[in-house]
């Protein structure tokens, strides 16, 4: 499957999600994945919001930080789309 549309897709899927969390899950390099969610973002098929692990954001790998993206970002599927 194109990477672009495995990004979008997992997202729909998944809901709320960080670039760590696409990236290991669908074994993409973080740079392309990055790529993706810029060109989603732009079309405003997903919607970025910050992460933190202490604003209520499920994440079964905060302790070890791997839910947070360098960007600081959970990403969010925009329900209009």
């Amino acid at each position: 499957m194109n990477p672009l549309f495995a990004v979008r897709d997992f997202i729909k899927l998944n809901q709320l999600v960080s670039d760590v969390q696409i990236a290991a899950s669908l074994e993409l390099p973080k740079p392309l994945v990055q790529q993706a969610l810029e060109h989603w973002s732009r079309r405003g098929v997903i919607l970025a919001e910050p992460a933190s692990c202490s604003s209520g954001h499920s994440c079964s790998n905060c302790a070890a930080g791997g839910c947070h993206s360098p960007t600081g970002e959970f990403y969010r599927w925009n329900t209009t789309h």
